[in-house]
């Protein structure tokens, strides 16, 4: 018989948005998405701002963050040098 490895729970999740105004309405906006997020998942998210679309890239790549929002030429260049994958793509918007 095999032995069955287990994976410990994930207890936290980084959400990273790059391009931080860090103004208060968009730190507002921030909170009422962990809080959105941690609801939907059951998981405790955090969601970490980034400056620039580099150290978004550098905070992604180092493991600082599980997961992200980017935008498609971000996406391009973050998916050749290190391979992220695509979880979710919107169409089309019909009115």
């Amino acid at each position: 018989s095999r032995d069955a490895t287990l994976i410990e729970p994930m207890q936290d999740l980084v959400f990273a948005l790059g391009l931080s105004t860090g103004g208060e309405s968009h730190k507002a906006a921030v909170k009422k998405l962990a809080a959105f997020l941690t609801g939907l998942l059951d998981l405790r998210v955090s969601v970490e701002l980034t400056p620039d679309y580099a150290d978004f890239l550098n905070l992604m790549s180092a493991g600082g963050a599980q997961i992200g929002w980017l935008p498609p030429a971000i996406y391009a260049r973050a998916q050749a040098q290190f391979g992220v994958q695509l979880l979710l793509a919107c169409g089309p918007l019909r009115l």
